[in-house]
C-alpha cells in the first residue's frame, strides 16, 4: 500500500510503473494496481496499492519502504538531472540541433 499525498493523487492511475529499492540497493519494479478515489481525512492521503514480486520474502508484512512512481511530466520536457548543468548559478542543458 502507498500513501499519496491529495496534492499527487489525481496523476495516478492504474499501470503505472512503481519503483522500490529492495534489500541489496537495487530497484524493484511493481505495477500500480489500483488507486483509491477517497482522501484520508486525518492523514490527508490517498492509498494506491502497487503488487511486488516477493518470491525471494525480501519483505515482510508490515515493513515500511519508500516507492516511486514515475509521473507524466505536465509540460515542458523530461530529462535526467545529470543533463541540467549549472553555470554562473544558472541551470543549463544544451540541446544538440
Amino acid at each position: 500500500l502507498l500513501d499519496i499525498p491529495e496534492s499527487l493523487a489525481g496523476r495516478l492511475k492504474a499501470g503505472m510503473p512503481v519503483s522500490v529499492p529492495g534489500a541489496d540497493g537495487k530497484p524493484l519494479q511493481a505495477t500500480l494496481q489500483h488507486v483509491d478515489d477517497f482522501v484520508d481525512s486525518e492523514r490527508r492521503v490517498v492509498q494506491a496499492r502497487a503488487e511486488l514480486d516477493n518470491r525471494s520474502r525480501g519483505f515482510k508484512a508490515g515493513q515500511y519502504v519508500r516507492a516511486q512512481v514515475a509521473l507524466p511530466a505536465e509540460g515542458g520536457v523530461s530529462l535526467p538531472d545529470a543533463a541540467v548543468l549549472l553555470i554562473n548559478g544558472t541551470q543549463v542543458v544544451f540541446v544538440e540541433e
